[in-house]
């Protein structure tokens, strides 16, 4: 089995209690995710961070009526030292073919990752059979991401005790959607024993 460790959006505006647009329970899950980061690390497994990047001035705040964060530069866009990548390569909307390397980072603007043409290409390079997904917010960039990834043909595996929603019942209603798409619920646990079977893998 091919595994693709995708970690969203685990900033520190939205990971910290005193962070910009901190989701809810998200400082709680550090230990997981930090698991997860790991075992995949240990395997051998790619780890492609999504990581939500923005101006100032980014319309999206009074769309959206968010206060400003993820701002680019400032400290609540970095990541949190749980996910943090040791070496990742930003890949942004601009590359036109698939990067390689085992950790890579795409930036958004939008809470879709596919909107950075790049996410899918890189994903395909490395033709996983099982995407495990993990990060915030549930309700919002994770059910994105989830979906997309299900749209392209890949299997997902949701980390639940490694995800966060800005409500309880926007994070039900979402995790709804996404097993009637097809993804299956997984424990931190779970997911970590599936990696420790990996034969390790650079693609």
């Amino acid at each position: 089995m091919r595994y693709l460790l995708v970690d969203v959006d685990t900033q520190v505006d939205f990971m910290a209690p005193k962070g910009a647009l901190y989701v809810p329970g998200a400082a709680a899950l550090a230990g997981n995710l930090a698991a997860l980061v790991t075992a995949a690390r240990d395997a051998g497994v790619p780890h492609f961070a999504t990581v939500d990047t923005h101006t100032l001035d980014d319309p999206e705040f009074a769309a959206y009526g968010f206060p400003a964060h993820c701002v680019a530069g400032t400290t609540g866009h970095g990541k949190i030292t749980a996910t943090r990548q040791e070496a990742p390569l930003l890949v942004d909307g601009s590359f036109s073919y698939a990067p390689e390397g085992r950790e890579l980072a795409f930036p958004k603007a939008t809470f879709d990752v596919y909107t950075n043409p790049a996410f899918p290409r890189a994903v395909e390079a490395r033709r996983p059979d099982e995407a495990i997904v993990c990060g915030v917010a549930t309700d919002y960039c994770v059910k994105a991401a989830v979906l997309g990834l299900l749209a392209q043909g890949v299997k997902v595996a949701l980390v639940a005790d490694a995800i966060a929603a800005v409500t309880p019942e926007t994070g039900a209603t979402a995790l709804a959607e996404m097993q009637a798409a097809g993804a299956r619920l997984v424990t931190t646990a779970q997911a970590v024993a599936l990696l420790a079977k990996v034969v390790a893998h650079v693609a």
